[in-house]
C-alpha cells in the first residue's frame, strides 16, 4: 500500500490529490461534469482502497482500524474526494439552471437526486471520520478544512431536511473541538444552516 509517510510514494500519491492540476479552478459547468464524474470515481476507488484493505484474502476489512492506520491517506484522500464533489455539484447546477424545463424528465431528476445523496453521505461519513479516536490533529485539519471550504458550495445543493442532519452529526463533535478546529466546524454548521438553497436544492420542491 502506498504510504504518505514514505517521500517517494508520497510524491506519487501528492500528484493525484494535487486539486489545481486536476480538478482546475472554479467556474465548473455542464461541460465538466463527464470529466468531473470520471476524477470523483478514481478519487473514491483510491479512498476505499485504504477504507476496504483486508490483509488476508477472503476476510472481511476492519474499517475502524484502517481509518486509524491509513489515516494519513484516508483524510487527504477524502479532502480531495470533497473538493471533487464540489466541482461536480457546480457543474450540475450549471446543466439544471441552463436546462430546458421540458427537458427535466422524471428519470433525470432521480439520476440527479441520487448523485446529490451520494455526495451527502460522503459528507456524512467526513464528520463521522472527524471523531475517529486517534486521528492526529493534522489530519482532523485536513477533514475540517475541507468540509469549511466546500460547505458553500455543497449546501447550496443539499435539501433542509438533509442539511439538519448534517448539522446535528456537526454540533455532536464541537464537544471534542477548539481553537482552529472549532472555528472550522461552525463554519461549516453555519453555511448549512445559513447558505442559499440553490437548484439542486430546490429539485425536492418540484
Amino acid at each position: 500500500m502506498p504510504r504518505w509517510s514514505i517521500s517517494d510514494h508520497a510524491k506519487v500519491l501528492g500528484r493525484f490529490w494535487d486539486t489545481k492540476a486536476t480538478l482546475g479552478s472554479p467556474p465548473y459547468t455542464s461541460s465538466d461534469i463527464p470529466a468531473l464524474l470520471a476524477i470523483a470515481d478514481r478519487a473514491g476507488a483510491l479512498l476505499k482502497t485504504y477504507l476496504l484493505f483486508a490483509p488476508q484474502p477472503g476476510t472481511l476489512p476492519d474499517t475502524a482500524a484502517n481509518t486509524s492506520k491509513y489515516q494519513d491517506e484516508v483524510s487527504r484522500a477524502a479532502a480531495y474526494l470533497l473538493k471533487a464533489h464540489a466541482a461536480e455539484l457546480e457543474a450540475m447546477s450549471d446543466f439544471v439552471r441552463t436546462l430546458p424545463v421540458a427537458e427535466m424528465t422524471a428519470p433525470r431528476r432521480a439520476g440527479l437526486q441520487q448523485a446529490r445523496l451520494g455526495i451527502n453521505e460522503m459528507m456524512t461519513s467526513v464528520t463521522l471520520m472527524v471523531r475517529s479516536p486517534g486521528l492526529n490533529p493534522a489530519n482532523r485539519d485536513i477533514l475540517l478544512s475541507a468540509l469549511a471550504d466546500n460547505a458553500a458550495v455543497m449546501a447550496a445543493a443539499t435539501p433542509r431536511a438533509d442539511r439538519a442532519a448534517l448539522i446535528a452529526q456537526t454540533e455532536a463533535i464541537l464537544p471534542a473541538l477548539t481553537g482552529s478546529e472549532r472555528e472550522k466546524a461552525l463554519a461549516f454548521k453555519s453555511t448549512f444552516e445559513h447558505g442559499e438553497c440553490g437548484v439542486l436544492c430546490a429539485l425536492e420542491a418540484n
